[in-house]
């Protein structure tokens, strides 16, 4: 887990712990989020897509601290599953 602060666009801050992130060997990062609630694999795609803002929050955080977010991933560790979603920006 990785603790961050960072000013929000909206006005205030966030505060806020990553699960996971990972950090390339250029600097950029792809961040992890675990999802620990027992799923169905087949309803995972359709879950993460519910943490979309979540994630968009974490981007935004990071992007102010000055890194850059190559990718975005929710993994359901009880059902194996690791679902990729795209930014609001690509």
């Amino acid at each position: 887990e990785t603790s961050a602060t960072a000013a929000r666009s909206a006005g205030g801050n966030w505060n806020g712990t990553l699960d996971l992130l990972l950090e390339l060997p250029d600097g950029d990062v792809v961040v992890v989020d675990h999802k620990s609630a027992p799923r169905r694999r087949a309803t995972c795609e359709t879950k993460a897509k519910q943490y979309a803002a979540q994630l968009d929050a974490y981007d935004e955080m990071l992007v102010a601290l000055g890194r850059t977010v190559v990718s975005r991933w929710i993994h359901f560790p009880l059902a194996g599953v690791v679902d990729e979603l795209q930014s609001p920006s690509g």
